[in-house]
């Protein structure tokens, strides 16, 4: 903290940028013995507040924020809780969303077979409602007629354990007999490359920010059945390139699904489609640079 302290105190910058709460908090709380005209401060948010604020963000919230010249939250959602919560900090308040490389992120064509695949790309924790899913799953399965997999990807282990939430969800799967509809695998690396192999993208979580799970799907084209939270709905349109749910409704979460199975392979092209027009509006690079440099330049 010392050194924190020393660096803080002594930098010779123009702009100090913090890209989260504990880092914000460590910058402001020295550069309150430093002048706002020597070292101006950009503080960004990039988690929405659910529940009980963290420590930080007590903090930051009583008065350090007071020192930012900018707060920069990276969803539309955390933007709207602190403007709740202080509105007198509504004129430092920017919000940009994060940027996902569309090159990186490229369009591919759906698959399109008899067997409708969706991925999952989500930790096994309760924020990702996985236990609600599987019941859901459960559902879709009696109700429909559609052969469909359901692959989920996350963290089976976290230090070298076996991952408690995994092996929950994985008892779920197994007590109602749901292996053929619902893989439960590990984490990977290549998630645009294994996202071509998919006809949809899903993410039921209870909460969310600004979902880079999301944003790489529709950059990669892939309609999408996602949870109607947080800032979902600016990257998904009900739809339009795939469908909201109510994540704690269960046939909420079954209506998205057979929505979907219901459309032509043309319409679930064209939903595809959609996403990547989605993407390549919301993650211009020139824009999300500029978006900073504007910053910079406005003192």
């Amino acid at each position: 903290m010392l050194a924190i302290w020393k660096y803080f105190l002594t930098v010779e910058a123009d702009w100090v940028v913090g890209f989260g709460q504990r880092e914000s908090r460590y910058m402001l709380e020295a550069l309150q013995f430093r002048s706002p005209k020597s070292v101006h401060a950009i503080a960004g948010e990039r988690n929405t507040t659910i529940g009980e604020p963290t420590e930080h963000e007590r903090k930051l919230m009583g008065r350090l924020y007071e020192r930012a010249d900018y707060i920069v939250t990276n969803s539309y959602s955390q933007r709207n809780h602190i403007i709740e919560i202080r509105p007198d900090y509504m004129d430092k308040m920017v919000t940009i969303t994060n940027y996902t490389d569309t090159s990186a992120f490229c369009l591919r064509p759906l698959p399109n077979k008899n067997v409708l695949r969706i991925c999952v790309f989500g930790r096994y924790d309760p924020q990702k409602n996985c236990e609600r899913f599987v019941e859901a799953v459960r559902l879709l399965k009696s109700k429909t007629q559609q052969p469909f997999i359901i692959d989920w990807y996350g963290s089976q282990y976290i230090k070298g354990m076996a991952n408690p939430y995994y092996l929950g969800m994985k008892q779920k799967v197994d007590e109602y007999c749901l292996q053929d509809v619902l893989v439960l695998k590990d984490q990977i690396k290549k998630v645009a490359e294994t996202m071509s192999q998919y006809d949809a993208f899903c993410l039921p979580s209870l909460w969310e920010g600004f979902s880079n799970s999301i944003s790489e799907a529709i950059c990669c084209g892939r309609p999408c059945l996602v949870s109607n939270v947080a800032d979902n709905g600016v990257m998904v349109n009900d739809g339009a390139n795939g469908y909201l749910f109510n994540p704690n409704n269960i046939e909420s979460i079954v209506d998205s699904f057979t929505k979907f199975f219901d459309l032509s392979p043309e319409e679930r092209m064209i939903m595809g489609l959609k996403s990547r027009k989605k993407a390549e509006s919301l993650f211009d690079k020139e824009k999300f640079v500029g978006e900073y440099i504007r910053l910079f330049n406005s003192k």
